[in-house]
């Protein structure tokens, strides 16, 4: 099977919508935890247009509150939660990973 065929198929089996089920930090010793960002029971959805749309969104449910009770990011970190993109995807047949 060519390169190319490998990458059609690959993006047939990758489109569609999908739930997060677990997120994973690996650590310099090895040892894996939840990404601080999403927490153990992070929640989120990720989907994958046969146009190479896609969106994602993500969002720890335990996360801190304001005093309103809306989410608020941890201090100090890169991304707020909840978090929410759309953009392109692509298949990068080394590896083989999605891109986006």
């Amino acid at each position: 099977m060519s390169q190319a065929n490998t990458v059609i198929e690959l993006e047939k089996q990758v489109v569609g919508a999908w739930r997060l089920v677990k997120t994973e930090q690996r650590l310099e010793d090895g040892t894996t935890r939840p990404k601080p960002a999403y927490g153990p029971n992070g929640t989120g959805y990720i989907i994958y247009d046969p146009s190479h749309t896609m969106c994602v969104f993500l969002a720890n449910p335990d996360g801190p509150r304001t005093p309103e009770g809306q989410p608020r990011g941890e201090p100090g970190s890169s991304m707020d939660s909840p978090a929410a993109y759309c953009g392109r995807w692509h298949i990068n047949p080394v590896g083989p990973m999605v891109i986006h």
